[in-house]
């Protein structure tokens, strides 16, 4: 609601596809500009005018909204402070809270599964029948039932001609495209707009271009395989290191086989998950018992605690 009110006024547009806010806006600049001959000086009023009305709103704005979120809080104050004479902190009442719980019974619920159930069977028997009538519409393929069959038959005669018409086919192809070749190579009329030298010059760059890839390519295949010979060299200096555990061969594979049993691994985080619950009980009981030694805080006053006494005896 804050932001519907903070929001500007609807500008409607005339027929030229102008604000009327803006023509009137242009018409006091000319006004002030040319008939009254201020200067400057008018339109600088005008627009020290405009900001002090704009400042002026926004400051109504702003107190409006302030007032807004006092009212707020001191409503969420006397809802906390005042809890238990309310009912609750929900932000739902007592009577929204009687609606919403017929909702979640177990009729509710089983009266939105009988809908459902009734829902998913009409759905079949509606595209059971849909599908029947589809079905007993005509086909609407010119060939009939033999006619299909036959055509997905396999006959070799068929296939072999269709193959020789491919093979034709493309050996035509390899012809005209070897004269077409021919008629351009034996064309003398140059189509370029380079002239020779020009050719030659751009041939030669490219030339150029060419051997300086292949050095290129030609290093980096030289440091790739200087890496992998260093490399190789490295891992069988590491290799021959004498180890740094002070298990034997034989102990490490048994530890390995040991770790990979997995009953004992099992049973391993078995225990170490009592442990954790455990040491968590522990933790929770010293914390509860340091959390009743402690003094009481609260933030209710006596004649407030008195009150609450007088109703809890009266409740009960």
């Amino acid at each position: 609601a804050a932001s519907a009110e903070g929001m500007a006024d609807p500008v409607w547009h005339s027929s030229r596809g102008v604000s009327s806010v803006r023509r009137e806006g242009v018409l006091e600049l000319h006004r002030r500009f040319f008939v009254e001959k201020r200067g400057m000086d008018g339109i600088d009023e005008l627009i020290e005018a405009r900001a002090k009305e704009g400042l002026k709103k926004d400051r109504a704005h702003m107190r409006e909204h302030r007032a807004k979120l006092q009212t707020l809080e001191a409503e969420m104050e006397d809802k906390l402070k005042n809890a238990l004479l309310h009912g609750s902190t929900s932000i739902w009442t007592d009577e929204e809270r009687e609606k919403l719980r017929p909702r979640n019974s177990k009729e509710a619920q089983q009266k939105m599964s009988r809908v459902m159930k009734d829902l998913e069977r009409s759905f079949r028997e509606d595209k059971g029948a849909m599908t029947e009538r589809v079905r007993c519409r005509p086909s609407l393929n010119v060939r009939s039932q033999d006619e299909m069959a036959g055509l997905f038959v396999h006959h070799p005669e068929a296939a072999k001609q269709l193959e020789q018409r491919i093979k034709d086919l493309a050996s035509s192809y390899r012809e005209e495209k070897a004269a077409m070749t021919a008629r351009l190579e034996s064309s003398k009329r140059n189509t370029s707009r380079w002239s020779e030298e020009k050719q030659a010059q751009m041939a030669e760059i490219r030339q150029h271009c060419m051997r300086l890839r292949q050095e290129q390519d030609a290093q980096q295949k030289s440091a790739i395989d200087a890496w992998q010979i260093h490399k190789k060299a490295m891992l069988e200096k590491v290799q021959e290191l004498p180890s740094l555990s002070h298990r034997t061969a034989q102990e490490k594979r048994e530890l390995r086989e040991v770790r990979a049993d997995p009953e004992e691994t099992r049973a391993r985080l078995l225990e170490q998950m009592r442990e954790r619950e455990r040491t968590a009980r522990e933790q929770r009981t010293a914390m509860l018992q340091k959390i009743q030694q402690s003094p009481r805080r609260t933030f209710w006053t006596a004649e407030e605690k008195q009150l609450l006494e007088v109703r809890k005896q009266l409740d009960a």
